[in-house]
């Protein structure tokens, strides 16, 4: 039905562009306004005629051509399956029941360890997915306590990220209570009972960050006594510079 479409499509097409091209539209003249069919002279319809019956011949071999492409690889995997198989006939011909058997459990046994390989591929990947999604909320999980900390500790609104950044990096071995509350934690190879405890220690070796510390008084120091306890810039530490370029007001 698909190939009696195309070809039945091809004349008519075909013949009304020559159609119309013969028609003129009143550039060439002699088209008499374009109103009545076009007559062609026997030699012109000969053409036509030629041009028609060469586009449905090109149409027929191409889907000739797709249909016998189309079949010979629907038998690819049939003579490969037949292959096996003989190659499977003639390992076993002369072979005894036992030493066939062998060869089978085997062969059985080759399949199962490539399935076997397969499924361990697979599952190792969905193991280091699920233990990067675990460290992900354990992160997650850890940095909303720290910050709760450091906003109990009175850290600087606007270098609260900054601050909760370089609390979080610098934290390590954090114990945990039946609850999920933070029992102890290390930082800066000091070991705190709990996260408000660390986050006071904190903020107190980075005044930058605190409330009363650089950033909420002043961050360049002009000697007048007007910045209470700021640091010159040449005084400050990396954390520090970056907290107050990052800080507002």
């Amino acid at each position: 039905m698909f190939k009696r479409s195309l070809i039945g499509v091809a004349q008519p097409w075909f013949g009304n562009r020559l159609i119309a091209s013969a028609d003129g539209g009143g550039d060439g003249g002699g088209g008499g306004g374009g109103e009545g069919k076009v007559t062609f002279t026997p030699e012109q319809q000969a053409k036509v005629d030629a041009i028609v019956a060469d586009t449905k011949r090109t149409f027929t071999e191409k889907l000739k051509d797709y249909d016998e492409l189309k079949s010979k690889a629907g038998k690819v995997d049939e003579m490969q399956a037949q292959l096996d198989e003989l190659d499977n006939k003639i390992k076993m011909a002369g072979k005894s029941a036992e030493e066939k058997a062998k060869l089978e459990a085997e062969a059985r046994i080759q399949t199962l360890e490539r399935e076997k390989a397969a499924l361990e591929e697979k599952l190792g990947e969905a193991n280091g997915n699920a233990e990067k999604a675990t460290k992900s909320l354990e992160d997650y999980k850890l940095g909303a306590k720290l910050g709760e900390a450091l906003r109990a500790a009175d850290v600087f609104d606007k270098s609260f990220s900054d601050a909760l950044h370089f609390f979080q990096t610098e934290t390590t071995d954090v114990a945990y209570g039946e609850r999920g509350e933070i029992t102890a934690l290390t930082l800066g190879g000091k070991r705190y009972v709990d996260a408000k405890e660390a986050a006071a220690a904190f903020l107190e070796g980075r005044p930058h960050y605190a409330n009363n510390g650089v950033s909420g008084s002043g961050t360049t120091g002009n000697g007048d006594g007007g910045g209470g306890g700021a640091k010159k810039l040449d005084d400050m530490s990396k954390d520090e510079l970056w907290a107050a370029a990052h800080s507002e007001g």
